[in-house]
């Protein structure tokens, strides 16, 4: 998304939402803490570009982005306390092994 490059966002987000319905026996989800500082982007631009991600597949089975209270929230206990805000946004993996598959 940082390279606009939304289409190519857009198919990915499509296949994973197919790939946990045709296969959740190997997909399993994952949730990420993004801390945000100031220095950075500013937090407007970085909750925008999660609620495209959240939305330019038609998310359906993971859960959406939320802004996070770094010191308050239990998700922020292992980040360093110069962060004091972050957001949390949903992705999976799959369990790939190639030996399972034939050549």
């Amino acid at each position: 998304m940082e390279y606009y490059e939304f289409r190519l966002v857009r198919e990915a987000l499509v296949e994973r939402e197919v790939s946990m319905n045709a296969a959740p026996h190997i997909i399993w989800l994952m949730r990420f803490v993004l801390p945000h500082s100031p220095d950075d982007r500013p937090a407007w631009l970085v909750r925008l570009g999660l609620f495209l991600y959240d939305h330019l597949g038609g998310r359906k089975k993971l859960p959406g982005m939320r802004m996070l209270n770094l010191r308050r929230d239990p998700e922020g206990a292992a980040i360093l306390d110069k962060y004091k805000r972050g957001f949390e946004y949903s992705d999976c993996w799959r369990e790939f092994k190639p030996e399972r598959w034939p050549c």
